[in-house]
């Protein structure tokens, strides 16, 4: 009897290793690498006025949340395929976000598949 999941889930770093390499070898691991918000720092000096200024702006990332719904959807239909994602820079704190959203695809623990985000 092959297990059934029927849910996207999230996974923490201490979890992604083991989600890949525990499940089971007929079941292919979906992975999404997802951020909910992008954050953009900007720096404005004036040398007339010695004025620093820093601007951070927050920018939501609305691919990574349709990714998520469309996996939902794909988690109840096929219950024999584990589906989960992690916030990119938990599973890399150097991922860059220019190439999210991301899905990674495991089976038996082996890389099968990448599918990133066309710039």
């Amino acid at each position: 009897i092959r297990p059934t999941y029927g849910k996207l889930s999230q996974i923490k770093v201490t979890e992604y290793l083991n989600v890949i390499d525990k499940t089971e070898k007929t079941i292919p691991v979906i992975i999404h690498l997802f951020q909910n918000v992008l954050f953009l720092s900007f720096f404005f000096f004036s040398p007339t006025f010695f004025l620093f200024i820093k601007f951070q702006l927050f920018y939501i990332i609305p691919e990574c949340r349709k990714i998520n719904q469309c996996l939902e959807v794909l988690a109840q239909k096929y219950i024999h395929a584990r589906f989960v994602w992690i916030v990119s820079t938990e599973a890399d704190e150097n991922f860059d976000d220019i190439a999210l959203p991301t899905i990674l695809v495991y089976k038996n623990g082996f890389f099968l598949f990448q599918k990133k985000k066309k710039r």
